[in-house]
Order: structure tokens, then C-alpha cells, then sequence
């Protein structure tokens, strides 16, 4: 297995797992459900280390991309600027449910502020997953490229 390979095998899960995990967070506060709420807080954690490993198979799969005879430099620049943001993003998602998990021991008001934020920042985190995602898949789909 080389290295796209690893990055497409990879790549895909954290784009589903935050939009699950916000689904999961929001079905959870609407349903009054600590339970369901603690999940969607683990699947948004687990979303930043899936993201994390993402982006670390980015460059070996830059690096087999670079060796084919037509490189479409630019494309791959702006999907990996995306793929940076979007891992800043989860991993603050990521963190962000961390604390939300300990203040749940608590059973603290800041809890319920914590959860808040923390939906809104995998919200955020689902919105440039999603990007991200069009990016890479422009990279070799010609055909969901726009033609003049």
C-alpha cells in the first residue's frame, strides 16, 4: 500500500465521523439524553485523532501524486491548506469535548455551555471536512471539475 492509498483509505473517515458526531451531539441535547451526549462528545475526540492521521498521510500520498506525469500542483496545494484548517478545527472540536466530558462528571451550568460550544465547533469542523473533501476529490475527478 502506498502512500495515497493510505490517505484515501483514511481520509474519508473523519469527513463522516464529525458530521455523525454532530448529529449524535445535537440528537442528544434535544432529546434531553446525557448518555447520547457523552457519545457524541467521544465520537467528536475520535474524529481529531482520525483527522490527525489523515493529515499525516497527506504528504506520502503528495509524494506519489508528484510522480505521475500530469501534477495538478495547485489543486493539491489548496486541498492540503483546507486539510490544515480542517485539523486546527477538530482538534478544538476535539478538545473542546474533552472538557465537556469532565465537566459532565460535575454536572456543572458550565456543562451545558460546554456541550453548546462544543456542537457548534464540530458543526464548524463538519462545514470544513465537507471542503476539504470537494478539494481532494477535485484533485483526480475531471469530472466534478466546473468547465468554463
Amino acid at each position: 500500500m502506498n502512500g495515497a492509498q493510505l490517505h484515501l483509505a483514511l481520509n474519508h473517515i473523519p469527513v463522516v465521523l464529525t458530521m455523525a458526531a454532530t448529529a449524535v451531539l445535537i440528537w442528544g441535547w434535544f432529546g434531553k439524553n446525557p448518555e447520547i451526549k457523552k457519545v457524541g462528545l467521544i465520537l467528536v475526540f475520535a474524529t481529531a485523532v482520525f483527522a490527525g492521521a489523515a493529515f499525516l498521510t497527506g504528504e506520502p500520498a503528495e509524494d506519489v501524486l508528484e510522480k505521475l506525469p500530469v501534477f495538478p500542483k495547485e489543486l493539491v496545494h489548496g486541498h492540503e491548506e483546507a486539510g490544515e484548517l480542517s485539523l486546527v478545527i477538530s482538534i478544538l472540536a476535539g478538545l473542546s469535548a474533552l472538557a465537556t466530558l469532565y465537566a459532565s462528571k460535575k454536572n456543572s451550568r458550565f456543562f451545558h455551555r460546554a456541550l453548546i460550544a462544543t456542537t457548534i465547533i464540530a458543526l464548524l469542523s463538519s462545514l470544513a471536512f465537507v471542503r476539504t473533501a470537494h478539494l481532494g476529490g477535485l484533485i483526480r475527478h475531471e469530472e466534478i471539475r466546473g468547465h468554463p
